[in-house]
């Protein structure tokens, strides 16, 4: 996969950055190869830029096939978005729709066998290893065991096994082993368990350490889970695959529920808004950030408003996080944390404020907003790109390959040359000293293998004489056909070796029948895998179930230094 990015300007990198004095050009700006040290470690920075440097701009899309709010929203291995359930002004949806990004239009696709949504508690589908996807869970009225799963070749729902308990209000990951991990749920207790895409079923893991009415799960880079928060709680565990069990780490600052938990390309993760269960019908302003190696949260930058259940958070191709909506506050604005520097910043405002919609990273690097609600009970049917100000072109995979080709028939063998007779092996000479290896002969044509003649008999060996003295090393002389056992002797001296009879001539092939043509290639797929994309630092290991998808370079500059450098980045994907 391929990656650009155009930009020529930048925030400052910290004292002590190594600047490389390598450019390129990309149209008329300059871009300088740069690598930033940290600590005496590597670092992976991407390009942050003031919001004053770039063109942050919301555009509108076509009409979605009808309103949806409290949908979920998949990204698909051709670039597409899949939008499926949700609520309407009245009832609950069965139908999905595709967004192309090609043609910025959405259109109708097959729909679920039922009807459903989790609220404004977050997607309640995923992108399985196999390019279909899993839609589980979701209330209609109440919890559904159904599980359903969408196959973009054909385009239809079918069924698969059902979850081992009804969930909404619930979080979902995929894990490095391509199992979905599912947890939380209101009502429900602390059961989760895994869907295995292989045998279709639904089976218990261990259980939480408590019920998470909710919760958030983040995949972090050591390939376990991080699931935080939910209705009134404020604890934080670890699942590990590995050994199926939670266990607990750092506790969260406040309790959190329906909030945003996001993996940064630091490896941390940053935990923003949400409902504030201590008071109903309020939401936080606050964010922490979750350091793996520590196990601990610590404080970061507060939000620009209160943001509740509804709002989205979309990590950026420069490294940002951009946050939308939200109840309690941020219906109408959107906002970008910058890992740097701990900080919120407001950005340019959607076309209009909503929560309950979905938001998904295009493999273009816009962010697609679609669907959710104003408030005041109106459900919309619009949708609008995020443009951060970066260009960003990725090419997607390459699509399967084309059928194979008939084959042609096979020609019949043609006969095989007559064999040529094999020479009478000559009698073996009396052992003498040994003399220098003689020149090698020219190399004959190639024949057929020629009958065995028969072995002539063996002399007999004579007693050892004195080994001769060394002789200048020549080429291989050809080797003449071993005769037959006699009765050993006396030990003697080793006798010259006789010379080989020629080969007969080999016969000519037979003609081969014609091979059929190769089937055309298949098409060229412009989009990633998975919606969650990894930008790391060359050098930066990524999780074994990341793939490299491409590379760019991004500036930046650090406080105190009117240096600017860049950074030569990784992009990865989920598989």
């Amino acid at each position: 996969m391929k990656t650009r990015i155009t930009s020529c300007r930048g925030a400052r990198l910290p004292a002590g950055a190594a600047v490389s004095p390598a450019r390129m050009r990309t149209g008329s700006q300059c871009h300088r190869i740069v690598r930033s040290l940290f600590a005496g470690v590597a670092v992976a920075s991407f390009l942050f830029l003031g919001n004053a440097a770039r063109a942050q701009v919301w555009t509108v899309t076509g009409s979605m096939t009808g309103v949806r709010g409290g949908g979920t929203a998949t990204l698909l291995p051709n670039g597409k978005v899949l939008i499926a359930g949700g609520t309407s002004a009245t009832a609950y949806l069965a139908t999905a729709e595709l967004y192309d990004p090609l043609t910025n239009t959405f259109a109708p696709t097959g729909s679920m066998q039922i009807a459903r949504t989790n609220e404004y508690a977050g997607n309640f589908s995923i992108l399985l290893t196999n390019g279909k996807v899993l839609v589980a869970g979701g209330r209609n009225p109440n919890g559904i065991f159904v599980a359903e799963i969408y196959d973009p070749t054909t385009g239809l729902f079918s069924p698969t096994g059902n979850t081992t308990s009804p969930r909404f209000h619930h979080a979902m990951v995929r894990l490095g082993n391509g199992k979905v991990l599912l947890a939380g749920g209101l009502s429900i207790g602390p059961i989760a368990e895994l869907y295995d895409s292989v045998s279709g079923t639904f089976s218990v893991t261990g259980n939480m350490s408590t019920s998470r009415d909710g919760p958030r799960a983040t995949l972090l880079m050591n390939g376990k889970v991080l699931v935080t928060g939910g209705w009134g709680v404020s604890s934080a565990e670890i699942y590990d695959p590995n050994s199926g069990t939670f266990a607990l780490t750092g506790s969260m600052s406040v309790a959190r529920a329906s909030h945003q938990a996001i993996l940064l390309p630091n490896g941390k993760v940053l935990v923003a808004g949400g409902d504030n269960p201590s008071n109903p019908g309020s939401a936080w302003g606050s964010a922490e950030l979750y350091d793996p190696a520590t196990e601990t949260f610590s404080a970061t930058g507060n939000m620009t408003a209160t943001r509740g259940s509804g709002l989205t958070g979309t990590l950026l191709p420069t490294g940002e996080v951009l946050i939308v909506g939200g109840q309690q506050g941020g219906t109408s604005t959107a906002e970008v944390y910058n890992p740097i520097t701990g900080t919120f910043s407001l950005t340019a405002n959607p076309t209009i404020g909503r929560n309950g919609h979905t938001a998904t990273l295009l493999t273009n690097g816009l962010v697609l907003v679609a669907g959710g609600t104003p408030g005041g009970g109106t459900v919309l049917n619009l949708g609008e790109l995020y443009s951060s100000g970066i260009a960003v072109t990725i090419q997607g995979p390459p699509g399967p390959a084309g059928p194979q080709g008939p084959a042609g028939a096979t020609g019949a063998t043609g006969p095989a040359g007559p064999a040529g007779p094999v020479g009478a092996t000559g009698p073996q000479g009396p052992a003498g000293p040994t003399g220098a290896t003689g020149s090698q002969g020219p190399k004959g044509d190639t024949g057929a293998t020629g009958a065995t003649g028969p072995q002539g008999p063996q002399g007999i060996a004579g007693e050892t004489g004195p080994q001769g003295p060394k002789g200048d090393t020549g080429a291989t002389g050809a080797t003449g056909p071993q005769g037959v056992q006699g009765i050993q002797g006396p030990i003697g001296l080793t006798g010259a070796t006789g010379p080989q009879g020629p080969q007969g001539v080999q016969g000519e092939p037979g003609p081969h029948g014609l091979i059929g043509p190769v089937g055309p290639q298949g098409p060229i797929g412009p989009g990633l895998i998975s919606g969650s994309f990894l930008f790391l630092a060359e050098g930066v290991t990524a999780p074994s179930d990341y793939v490299l998808v491409g590379s760019y370079t991004h500036e930046v500059k650090g406080a105190g230094s009117n240096a600017t450098i860049h950074v030569p980045m990784n992009v990865y994907r989920k598989q």
